[in-house]
């Protein structure tokens, strides 16, 4: 799963390479579940990974 979000992160900056505007993001969270856990805690915990990159993301753009 995590390979899948690199790979997207690669396709990302070829893209941002190649088309040198505005450059092309977006927030990306996963998560995988655990034995007994519900579907609704598992989106939780990926939406919770992807407020965290997105804190991530502008905390580098803003400087």
């Amino acid at each position: 799963m995590y390979a899948l979000i690199d790979l997207s992160n690669q396709m990302l900056e070829v893209n941002n390479q190649l088309y040198t505007g505005l450059a092309l993001s977006f927030p990306r969270g996963a998560a995988t579940s655990q034995q007994g856990e519900t579907l609704e805690a598992v989106v939780k915990r990926a939406d919770l990974l992807m407020c965290e990159a997105k804190r991530g993301y502008y905390a580098v753009v803003k400087g």
